[in-house]
């Protein structure tokens, strides 16, 4: 039965810190949706994406304005201005790798997260968006339920700035920012739950400072192959985090 105040079937309520509407069928409540979008990305408009949905449903404005729910599963649809998505209330991972080719990955240009609170994994989110120019989060806290971390952003070599997310309940970061060529710094992160941290800025070359990383959880294996312009971390530094260290820059990147 749905939940009653005073008798009455509220329509907005809060479900794990996120505003939701509640819809009912015959009375029956059947889903919950959040009233707002909690991600919107912008495309190249050549043509369909395809992206993944775990645990729930979501609903989709293809950017007319008209919210079109699809259940978990593989969402391919045509973009015609920025696209909203809104998570149905067991919803906890999203990847715009998985199911998709690279024709579809390759149209995608920007993306902004408003709300993460629901995700717990962010595993091949991102991976391979190789024309994604800007990433873009609003709440930097609300990534903080995430554990797997895990080839996220492989391949975002069009990337140039990154926000300060958080990855305090991080476990896996193998290859996060793999590929990220267009970095040139990066932010503070926690990364102190971490067990795994391999390759996670290999082929970053244009990377110049990272501002903190510590890799004391863990292995760290191939961290900074091919960083060639990576100066901050120096050369010892860089070993120290290769075996185990909370590295912590003592200047701001620039």
């Amino acid at each position: 039965m749905a939940l009653e105040i005073d008798g009455i079937v509220p329509e907005t309520l809060t479900v794990n810190g996120t505003q939701v509407e509640r819809l009912f069928v015959d009375g029956t409540e059947v889903w919950q949706k959040p009233v707002s979008a909690q991600i919107e990305f912008d495309t190249d408009l050549s043509g369909n994406v395809i992206f993944t949905v775990y645990g729930d449903g979501v609903e989709v404005d293809n950017g007319d304005g008209a919210y079109i729910y699809y259940p978990a599963g593989a969402v391919d649809i045509i973009p015609t201005g920025t696209v909203k998505l809104r998570f149905g209330v067991g919803m906890d991972r999203i990847s715009f790798y998985d199911g998709g080719t690279t024709d579809t990955r390759n149209r995608y240009t920007s993306v902004t997260i408003h709300d993460a609170t629901q995700l717990t994994s962010m595993a091949s989110m991102f991976r391979s968006l190789i024309n994604m120019i800007n990433f873009n989060v609003t709440d930097l806290s609300s990534t903080n339920n995430v554990i797997d971390f895990q080839l996220a952003w492989v391949s975002c070599s069009s990337l140039t700035s990154f926000p300060g997310i958080d990855t305090s309940s991080g476990i896996s970061f193998n290859q996060t920012w793999n590929g990220c060529s267009g970095l040139t710094s990066f932010p503070a992160i926690d990364t102190s739950k971490g067990t795994n941290f391999a390759n996670l800025w290999n082929n970053c070359s244009n990377l110049i400072c990272i501002s903190e990383v510590n890799t004391l959880g863990g292995i760290a294996p191939g961290i900074f192959d091919n960083c060639t312009s990576l100066i901050a971390p120096n050369a010892s530094e860089q070993t120290d985090i290769l075996n185990g260290y909370n590295y912590v820059n003592g200047s701001p990147c620039p």
